[in-house]
């Protein structure tokens, strides 16, 4: 299996060891490893822009399959194209500025790479895509030299759960910084040395930046304002530029409060998943709309540096629990109390991740390989790898073709 991830928008996390329902179990390293991509899922669900993102990847994927499904007498070319309509056009735009980008002007794939701290990082504003600013970091790398990159969610999103995880277990730490996991700490220690060593103030500027469409430009902004005002503590950083805000309505004159506000984005999006799925989202509805902003950043807060299992189960039961696979295809998800089926619009999003990534992907492989590789129980049949919405055997990748409604379509595999 390979290494821990969270899957955004299908709200699931894989561990690279076996899953257990009490995190009791686990020790400091692997719940560690897994906090670390739990506050992934926090930060799809409880962001506006975790739930703008989403909000277009399930419309984009949608589309897809409608697509698909309307040419039924059709093989799929794999992979499938959509053509770009200027509602795509626009969104990417502003995905790029915003959650920014992983690859640099030369090419390079910047992810995991080693970048020196002690040279001086610069940032610029550079007008592009559709004539937005994005935010331009130059940073030196080994072994490729300066590289430029958009600051956005990504590099914040990283970074601030690599906090919490190596304040949990610190040996996590590498040895050497690499992009994007330490970049926010080296930031800090060259722009805002006051709150270099104060986590919970960085959690708070990561977090509280989330809340912009424009993550790269609020982060910057807020460290300046945390380092001109160090009396501030974290939470009155977070309610000072979140909570107290008042916020304008195109159209209306009428100034809402930011908790409305939130409140207002997060029903619209549970009313877009429950049409994408095609059911209630009954748990979503419950973990979503029971914590006001301000709670969840204090639960937030109390995940750092916390060893106690017991502790940070009480703190998922609070904030909702994703998917959780592990290795041995063992598997965890959380159900409403006398409601075996509320988590059903998960199961239906595993499944239509895993085809709308399959036809999307050039490999042509059954996206489930190493899970069926890895099973000694699951009857090998190879002749479904390659094309996996054949699939005869009991496995995820049957159950998805058929939610789906692409079971035993053929496919065409692009030459190009």
């Amino acid at each position: 299996m390979m290494g821990a991830y969270y899957k955004p928008h299908f709200f699931r996390i894989s561990l690279p060891f076996k899953v257990e329902k009490e995190l009791s179990n686990y020790d400091s390293r692997n719940l560690s490893r897994f906090i670390h991509e739990y506050i992934h899922f926090i930060q799809n669900l409880y962001t506006p822009w975790g739930l703008f993102v989403s909000f277009q990847s399930y419309s984009r994927i949608q589309r897809i399959i409608d697509d698909i499904l309307k040419k039924e007498d059709e093989d799929i070319s794999i992979p499938y194209y959509l053509e770009e309509t200027d509602h795509d056009k626009w969104f990417g735009n502003i995905y790029i500025i915003g959650e920014g980008k992983r690859v640099s002007e030369s090419k390079n794939n910047i992810d995991n790479v080693e970048f020196i701290p002690q040279s001086p990082i610069r940032f610029h504003r550079v007008k592009k895509y559709g004539n937005k600013a994005a935010i331009i970091m130059d940073i030196d790398t080994v072994p490729y030299g300066k590289q430029q990159v958009i600051f956005g969610a990504w590099i914040i999103k990283e970074s601030m759960a690599q906090i919490i995880q190596t304040s949990i277990y610190p040996h996590d730490a590498s040895p050497v910084k690499v992009i994007p996991y330490d970049c926010v700490s080296a930031i800090c220690e060259q722009y805002a040395p006051s709150i270099y060593m104060d986590k919970s103030k960085i959690l708070a500027i990561c977090w509280a930046s989330l809340f912009s469409m424009t993550p790269g430009e609020s982060f910057l902004d807020l460290i300046y304002y945390a380092e001109q005002n160090p009396e501030l503590s974290a939470k009155e950083i977070f309610e000072n530029h979140i909570v107290n805000s008042q916020i304008r309505i195109k159209s209306s004159e009428e100034a809402i409060s930011f908790d409305d506000f939130m409140n207002d984005i997060r029903r619209r999006f549970l009313a877009h998943l429950e049409v994408f799925v095609g059911m209630e989202c009954a748990y979503f509805k419950k973990v979503l709309l029971s914590s006001p902003t301000m709670e969840v950043f204090s639960n937030l807060l109390k995940f750092l540096g916390n060893k106690d299992a017991i502790n940070v189960d009480e703190l998922t039961q609070e904030l909702g629990m994703p998917v959780v696979f592990g290795d041995g295809n063992t598997l965890c998800f959380p159900v409403l109390e006398n409601d075996k089926d509320s988590f059903a619009p998960a199961i239906k999003l595993f499944g239509m991740e895993l085809v709308s990534g399959f036809v999307s992907s050039r490999s042509c492989i059954c996206p489930l390989i190493n899970m069926c590789e890895n099973d000694e129980g699951i009857e090998k049949q190879y002749e479904c790898i390659s094309n996996p919405l054949m699939i005869g055997i009991d496995c995820p990748m049957n159950f998805a073709t058929k939610i789906v409604g692409v079971h035993g379509r053929s496919i065409n595999v692009s030459k190009d």
